[in-house]
């Protein structure tokens, strides 16, 4: 599973528990980061730390979502 991340920082935390829930089993879930300003990328590096999904978080320049 690949998110783009920008600015989501209110929204990542209930996004990656979706993904934790699905029924299928997640090899690896990679958040890419788009340069936020925000929390988002510490809420992710919370769930990485908490083990419930195996997460990479890949940060870039801002650069747009497309990039991402």
């Amino acid at each position: 599973v690949v998110i783009p991340l920008f600015n989501a920082g209110s929204w990542i935390r209930e996004t990656l528990a979706s993904v934790a829930a699905q029924t299928h089993d997640v090899h690896e879930c990679i958040v890419v980061d788009d340069g936020s300003t925000d929390d988002g990328p510490d809420i992710v590096r919370e769930v990485q730390q908490d083990g419930s999904l195996p997460l990479t978080l890949i940060e870039i320049q801002h650069s747009g979502v497309s990039v991402a």
